[in-house]
């Protein structure tokens, strides 16, 4: 009966009910699109990096491994022939490929910018790295021209130059001597990772052999494991440190790390960063709270002579109380349904179309978020969940107030009551 009476009085409300409901609907609409947009850009993230920058899994010599951030020539991989075909019997691996990162000055007539280049194999590279897909103006690397270049679209714009323009790099080659070569620009990317778009450059193994004088001496190998759009990132990881442990344990000698491992310090800021934009959508909600504190004091005040009404027919405080109680929890429950609606339709849309955040992201430090171009979201049924349950939650808590008050009301102020 006193579910029943709650309901009814609700519907007599109907535009204050709305107006409540409508807060916490927006609040939760945004708590889960939000869960939405950094769920897709974790993924998108986390997917440049299998697909553009570090391969699923990454191998390097333990001693490379140790100094890596130095890029050193001296140590590379030894035995490299057998660590391949062992990987290659692995069922869940599509591809291999062997790269050199080497410290490299660019040089255009007064012009020169120092970064980290990418010696790669042309016929292997595609298989675990998608650059040829991004070629943005040129082509990939031919057969027959070992002196060539394929430079990030950001940083070929920096040094103002294009297809067909001939560029000069420096570097130390593998036995500590300094060397520089021409070579002709053939292709610019314009991928979904900043980094590669303003600081990539990227020749061939046989370039190498004279530039560098590595002669095929590899520094890491890179692997590729496939990822389904519908698996989700921890069972992906969980499917790949079962790779890593296999190869770990048939070759003692070396460093396997999955992309995660790689990085796991920008992961755990991703993790941050989420979680401060759902305390932004939880501080709405407790906006939508105040409002239905309002809404059932107002209730109170206007029904205080039917509370003394129903006091005077024996209904106890704590049941006055319960009525009070189960307005709030149905404001809160409208409110949730209407916002899991409301977000479930505009979310079809982020999954299926995406966001184009081109403008937005180019001016951002892309070391801070590496991705740009569509942002696409991700269905989080979790994420629905919670806001079912916060929004009831919340709404409860916040009538409790309202409810301990009407709870207070004895059938004689009700009678003084004007």
């Amino acid at each position: 009966m006193i579910l029943k009476i709650a309901f009814r009085n609700i519907l007599r409300h109907k535009r204050r009910t709305f107006i409540s409901a409508i807060t916490v609907a927006f609040g939760l609409m945004l708590f889960i699109l939000f869960d939405s947009l950094m769920g897709g850009m974790d993924r998108a993230s986390q997917e440049n990096m299998v697909n553009l920058t570090d391969g699923s899994l990454k191998i390097y010599s333990r001693e490379y491994a140790a100094e890596k951030m130095a890029y050193p020539l001296k140590y590379g991989i030894r035995n490299v022939n057998p660590l391949m075909e062992y990987i290659k019997t692995l069922p869940e691996v599509t591809g291999i490929t062997p790269r050199v990162a080497f410290l490299t000055e660019i040089i255009i007539g007064e012009r020169s910018l120092r970064t980290v280049g990418s010696v790669i194999q042309p016929d292997t590279d595609p298989k675990v790295f998608t650059l040829p897909k991004y070629i943005h103006g040129g082509r990939f690397f031919s057969t027959n021209n070992t002196q060539e270049v394929i430079l990030g679209k950001k940083l070929a714009e920096d040094l103002g130059v294009g297809i067909g323009d001939t560029v000069l790099l420096s570097a130390r080659t593998r036995f500590e001597a300094n060397n520089a070569m021409d070579f002709e620009v053939v292709g610019l990317l314009e991928t979904p990772a900043p980094f590669i778009n303003e600081s990539g450059i990227f020749i061939t193994c046989q370039a190498a052999n004279q530039f560098l004088d590595i002669q095929g001496f590899v520094t890491e190998l890179d692997i590729h494991v496939p990822w389904s759009k519908t698996e989700d990132i921890n069972a992906y990881v969980k499917r790949i440190n079962i790779i890593k442990d296999k190869i770990s344990a048939q070759f003692s000698g070396y460093t396997v790390n999955t992309f995660h491992d790689l990085n796991s310090a920008f992961l755990e800021m991703m993790s941050g960063k989420r979680a401060a934009q759902s305390l932004i959508a939880f501080f709405i909600l407790l906006i939508g709270a105040v409002g239905i504190v309002n809404t059932i004091l107002m209730s109170v005040y206007e029904r205080i002579r039917e509370v003394g009404v129903l006091r005077a027919l024996g209904i106890k405080p704590k049941e006055i109380r319960r009525m009070f109680l189960y307005e709030g929890i149905l404001i809160g429950l409208i409110g949730a349904l209407m916002g899991m609606v409301a977000a479930f339709l505009i979310n079809i849309w982020m999954v299926n179309s995406g966001l184009d955040m081109t403008a937005f992201m180019k001016n951002m430090d892309s070391s801070q978020m590496p991705i740009t171009g569509l942002f696409f979201g991700q269905w989080n049924i979790n994420a629905f969940i919670t806001a079912l349950f916060l929004g009831t939650l919340i709404s409860a808590c916040a009538a409790v107030f309202p409810a301990r008050k009407a709870g207070k009301i004895t059938p004689t102020q009700c009678l003084k009551f004007q």
